[in-house]
């Protein structure tokens, strides 16, 4: 009983436990490869990209609702699927079954590999990706390893 600790997507809503907020972590719009050399292609189009393929969401709890609301708005004709876990999400992507907005940190490695691409996105409001400390009571362990989990960038 020294350390008493949950990390979440989601705040605590629950009267006993605290929420800390330790990263907000950017989402971003991926795409699979297109094939095309990095240098010669020309940036995928946000407009054709949502239009052309299934967007993949709720892979991530803390922000689709509002988001799929937001991207309807301004594409009324996108096709949406709900996905119920990032992993799976990244490979439908990488085997072109459709697009997602993921945080950055879940998809870094595939982006640096060239497995997935970023999609510039101008025309709807990104959130970020929340990450949470939840805590019932306040050891000093804890306090220590969470100000050296919120240091660290991902």
């Amino acid at each position: 009983e020294e350390v008493d600790l949950g990390l979440s997507c989601l705040g605590s809503t629950h009267s006993e436990i605290t929420s800390q907020l330790l990263y907000k972590d950017k989402v971003v719009l991926v795409a699979p490869h297109d094939g095309i050399d990095f240098e010669a292609a020309l940036p995928l189009e946000e407009r054709e990209v949502l239009l052309s393929s299934y967007l993949l969401t709720h892979n991530h709890p803390g922000y689709w609702d509002d988001l799929c609301k937001r991207v309807k708005l301004v594409y009324p004709g996108v096709r949406m699927m709900k996905v119920s876990q990032i992993h799976i999400t990244k490979r439908f992507i990488s085997e072109g079954l459709g697009v997602s907005f993921l945080p950055l940190s879940t998809v870094r490695r595939e982006l640096l590999e060239g497995r997935l691409l970023e999609v510039d996105c101008f025309s709807v409001n990104l959130p970020d990706a929340n990450t949470y400390a939840l805590t019932k009571y306040n050891h000093g362990k804890q306090t220590e390893f969470l100000a050296y989990l919120s240091g660290y960038r991902f």
